[in-house]
């Protein structure tokens, strides 16, 4: 799954801001699931997104809170 989610997002961050910016950052890419893997999402890679480290934490403190995020780190 992750080879089909990296060709499909051209091995870059997937994020775009507001205003549709596309984050450029190629380094330290992470699998993020776009319905959350313990709210029921799954592995399929129409779920799946590559994230940069920070959007990826940034996404995960949407979906879960940043004070339960940061109990984890």
């Amino acid at each position: 799954m992750k080879r089909v989610v990296v060709e499909r997002d051209g091995a870059q961050c997937a994020f775009t801001d507001a205003s549709g910016q596309r984050c450029p950052s190629t380094a330290f890419l992470e699998l993020h699931h776009l319905e959350p893997w313990a709210r029921g999402g799954d592995h399929d890679p129409t779920n799946l997104a590559l994230f940069c480290r920070a959007h990826n934490l940034r996404a995960a403190e949407h979906d879960f809170g940043a004070e339960h995020i940061r109990s984890f780190i």
